[in-house]
């Protein structure tokens, strides 16, 4: 082979043999396809490590204890979509603590809740309706 050419590594001769023994024995242990996925997700941790530090090839996989399986896994919870609710909710907080927020504030407004007839432009939207005296 040139200069160059493929290396006796992961990529031209596959997965160690011993690898393929150690996921297949952390896999057989599992009785149900819950523990299954547990258990195959801390075997990709496992995988992805030593690729990680470069030992795919060098790791002593017969050696390594097996993935303990877990007693009662829990179903992994599907996906929840939020509530318009809890979306509107972000939108508000979002538009409350973004500083670069697209509306002009003005100097003399004040928030919803207070009271300020400074903030009125005229008179006439301070004057009291007929119903209500002073």
């Amino acid at each position: 082979i040139p200069n160059g050419g493929p290396t006796a590594g992961p990529a031209a001769g596959g997965p160690p043999e011993g690898m393929k023994q150690y996921v297949h024995r952390c896999l057989a242990q599992c009785t149900t396809d819950v523990q299954r996925e547990a258990v195959q997700k801390e075997v990709e941790k496992v995988i992805a490590t030593a690729i990680r530090n470069n030992a795919l090839q060098t790791t002593h996989w017969q050696a390594l204890p097996l993935i303990p399986v877990p007693a009662n896994p829990t179903e992994p919870e599907p996906e929840r979509r939020p509530t318009f609710a809890q979306v509107l909710q972000r939108n508000n907080n979002s538009n409350i603590h973004n500083s670069n927020n697209s509306m002009p504030r003005r100097q003399d407004s004040h928030p919803p809740h207070s009271f300020s007839p400074s903030a009125w432009n005229s008179k006439k939207d301070m004057q009291p309706s007929s119903s209500v005296e002073y």
